[in-house]
């Protein structure tokens, strides 16, 4: 599923993906300049998740509202917490 999602993307102009030949197989991913055009406004998609979503949900995930730094690091934003 990944590697499939990861070859349209390439294949749409969004990804760029290098492969080194060599032991073990090592590829890498970065954004072009056509993908890059995208983050602004997935980081306010972001940011409008972190403000509107509940603070604390029934399956325990608790997000503060930290700066976002980083372009959509919501992951890194909230943390697991027992009930």
């Amino acid at each position: 599923m990944l590697s499939q999602s990861l070859k349209e993307l390439e294949t749409s102009g969004i990804v760029y993906r290098v492969q080194y030949n060599e032991v073990p197989p090592h590829v890498e991913y970065s954004l072009t300049e056509k993908g890059a055009s995208i983050v602004p406004a997935l980081t306010q998609i972001g940011q409008w998740a972190i403000e509107n979503i509940q603070s604390e949900t029934t399956y325990g995930i608790l997000c503060d509202k930290p700066s976002l730094n980083l372009p959509l690091a919501i992951s890194s934003l909230c943390t697991k917490q027992t009930l």
